[in-house]
């Protein structure tokens, strides 16, 4: 319904399938010669193993809202879902929704998947509070740089099978196994408290 609608998975889901790929490379280095499992161009063929269940979907959001690619998903899933995911029958619920921030959560109840759609957006922050006080449609280059780490601000683009690194430095700070903000630290981490304790937890 939505032709001009480009979809990514962005995030956590993309950062663990990259380091898993990572350290599975560098254990067979160290029997046979080879390359890393993520290219120059940041481009990946497969991403092999993971656990991650919490998988963070973002849309070009021109034709189409965030909440309205949920409720059209779930409405897919539960009719379509009956030989599941992954072999797993699915029961989609939309759990959340919030239209004034275009965003949506999806709880796969029969696999325990939380799908989290929001749109490509630009957000505003109150100067005593971590949640955004409003958004802005954006492009996917602007979304990545107000991501808190350069390792969380890779995309998956599901049209091209390609891993997307637009600020340039994911990829590098993942093989270098470095921690860094996407944009100056000290305005990103004060416009967010909790992305302190996100960078020493990773």
């Amino acid at each position: 319904h939505c032709p001009k609608t480009s979809i990514w998975v962005a995030g956590g889901w993309v950062r663990d399938k990259l380091l898993f790929s990572q350290q599975r490379g560098e254990q067979n280095q160290q029997n046979q010669a080879g390359s890393s499992p993520i290219s120059s161009r940041g481009q990946t063929t497969s991403f092999p193993g993971g656990g991650n269940k919490d998988v963070d979907l973002v849309i070009t959001s021109q034709e189409i809202s965030a909440t309205e690619f949920a409720g059209l998903l779930q409405e897919y899933i539960s009719s379509n879902g009956k030989d599941g995911i992954g072999g797993v029958g699915c029961n989609a619920v939309l759990k959340a929704a919030n239209p004034e921030l275009q965003t949506a959560t999806i709880l796969l109840k029969d696999s325990d998947f939380i799908v989290d759609i929001a749109g490509l957006r630009l957000e505003e922050y109150s100067k005593y509070s971590r949640t955004p006080e409003s958004t802005s449609i954006a492009s996917i280059v602007e979304d990545a740089w107000r991501r808190d780490l350069t390792i969380n601000a890779l995309y998956y683009n599901l049209q091209t099978n390609e891993v997307e690194d637009w600020t340039e430095q994911g990829l590098s700070d993942m093989r270098r196994r470095r921690i860094a903000t996407s944009r100056a630290p000290l305005p990103a981490l004060v416009e967010d408290p909790l992305r302190f304790l996100r960078a020493v937890r990773f």
